[in-house]
Parts: C-alpha cells; sequence; structure tokens
C-alpha cells in the first residue's frame, strides 16, 4: 500500500544546513513525550484493572492478561494523537514538490516480517488445534446442558470419549474472543497511526528541516510496530495460556494433552517475543530523535 505526501521545499542548499533548527526542538520533543506518555498510561490502565473487583476472584488472571493488549493499545493511541498534533508548514511558500512515500519504507522490515510470520503462525495453530480438540471432544450445544447445570450452564462444556461432560469455563477461555477484538483493534489503529506518518504535512517549509522530519517519521512508525507487537504477542501469549489449560485438562487423552502442549510452546514464544519488543519499544522511548 502507498500513500503520496506533498513536501514543502525550498531550494538545496548544502547536506550540513540539514540539523534540526531550534524551532524546530519542541515539536520533537513533544513527539517524545507523547510517546512516552502512552507506555505510562497503558501500564496505568492495567494496573488500574488488576487491582479492581477482578483481582478478588478467578477473573483477576484474566484481567492481569490484558496488560499487554492495554498497554500496546496506549502506545499507538499516543503515537496517532502526536502525528495528528503537528500542525501544516507555515511561512512564504517558494516551491512544491510531490515526494511519494510508503508505509514499508518507514518501517523496520525485520521486526514487521517477524511479526507477521507470528501471527500467520498463531492464527494457523488456534485454528487447527480448535478442530482438532473439538473433534476429539465436541462442544455440547447451551439447551442440552440446562438439565445438567440449570438454571445457569456452562458457556464452554465437551463431550468427552468416555460420554461423560466436562466444563471449561473456570481455563478462561470465553476471554479469548475478547482479547482478540482488541487485538484487531489495536491492528487497525496501528494502521491508521503509520498512515497518517507518512501522509501528515513536513515540520516546516524550509529544506533545513527536511532531515530531522525523516528521522521523525522513522523513529515514530517503529514505535508503531514496536507497540503493535507488544499488543499482538502479549494477546497470543495470553490466548495460547488459556488454550493450553484448556485442551491439557479437559477429557485429558494423549490427543488433548498434546494440543495442550503445543499451545503451551506457542505461549512461551509469545512471551519471548513480548519481551523483545517491550525492551525495543521502551529503548526508542528513553530518548527523544536527535540529528544525525
Amino acid at each position: 500500500m502507498a500513500f503520496t505526501a506533498a513536501e514543502i521545499v525550498n531550494p538545496v542548499r548544502p547536506a550540513e544546513s540539514c540539523a534540526p533548527a531550534p524551532s524546530h526542538l519542541p515539536t520533537v520533543q513533544r513527539v517524545h513525550r507523547w510517546r512516552r506518555g502512552g507506555m505510562i498510561a497503558g501500564f496505568a490502565a492495567a494496573g488500574l484493572l488488576f487491582l479492581t473487583r477482578f483481582v478478588q476472584d478467578a477473573a483477576g488472571r484474566s484481567a492481569f492478561l490484558l496488560i499487554g493488549p492495554l498497554l500496546g493499545m496506549c502506545v499507538v493511541a499516543a503515537i496517532l494523537t502526536s502525528e495528528l498534533l503537528i500542525a501544516a508548514p507555515g511561512g512564504t511558500l517558494r516551491s512544491a514538490r510531490l515526494k511519494h512515500r510508503r508505509i514499508r519504507d518507514y518501517v523496520p522490515r525485520k521486526q514487521t516480517l517477524a511479526l507477521t510470520a507470528l501471527t500467520a503462525g498463531f492464527l494457523l495453530l488456534l485454528t487447527g488445534t480448535t478442530l482438532m480438540f473439538l473433534s476429539a471432544a465436541p462442544r455440547v450445544p447451551a439447551e442440552e446442558l440446562r438439565g445438567h447445570w440449570a438454571p445457569y450452564p456452562p458457556e464452554f462444556a465437551f463431550r468427552c470419549a468416555s460420554g461423560s461432560i466436562e466444563e471449561a469455563d473456570f481455563w478462561g477461555i470465553g476471554n479469548i474472543p475478547w482479547i482478540l477484538s482488541a487485538a484487531a483493534a489495536g491492528l487497525v489503529l496501528s494502521l491508521s497511526a503509520l498512515r497518517r506518518i507518512v501522509t501528515r504535512p513536513p515540520f516546516d517549509s524550509g529544506p533545513a528541516l527536511q532531515g530531522a522530519d525523516e528521522r521523525q517519521r522513522e523513529a515514530s512508525a517503529r514505535a508503531v510496530v514496536q507497540a503493535c507487537g507488544v499488543l499482538l504477542t502479549s494477546s497470543f501469549a495470553a490466548c495460547a495460556y488459556f488454550m493450553s489449560n484448556a485442551f491439557s485438562f479437559t477429557c485429558q487423552t494423549p490427543r488433548t494433552l498434546m494440543l495442550g502442549n503445543v499451545m503451551e510452546a506457542l505461549s512461551y514464544v509469545s512471551a519471548a517475543a513480548l519481551i523483545f519488543f517491550l525492551v525495543t519499544l521502551a529503548r526508542a522511548s528513553r530518548s527523544p530523535v536527535v540529528a544525525r
């Protein structure tokens, strides 16, 4: 996908004049503060969620596993807001040039490929293992459950090979649709932020700020990819954790235990990727962009 933006420039000047001017520094610092504030807001929101009434029952575990998605969404939202606050350049316009900008020119290729591969692998494993589990222990319709657990039948109950019915609500798999919905919303928000980064107006009409403006776009795009990585990998780790428990302890057979081990391994891979994206995001938010 490609996006085009008009970049206002003056006649070409020597390369050494491309260092950011003092008038540009407040804008850079503001973008940096918004990015750092997004991380603080994400941790604060997740902490408040965990310390509320959810911690008093089994839902506290589910609330704890929402920390990553909340953090990622807050950071992406803060970066998008900071880019939206960058005003169009002022001053007298002397010339204009149409510059062709694409999202892929600003995002880190290796991190994007790794995140894409992990997402595709998770979705394939999620679909495959679920279908295999349902073939071994089909889900019991709610109508049939009313006679066993009236008046409040469990949401997730499965018929084992022995003919007995086991419920799996206590493993938290009912939270998976909500976690995946949050991940999908965060992905859409990330794409919106990246589009804004490549299409927003430059900092100023002077050529001395062109280099700083490009570096700021690159830094913001990297932060969006890393925040999206936090959101997606934490969502994958939470889903894999829930499904690992459900598969391992519901209708225990060699087949269901194998499926549980597969999802447990995926939860470890997702957790390792989550740590990587958290560290890189924290390092990127540690200091503002400076001229090079």
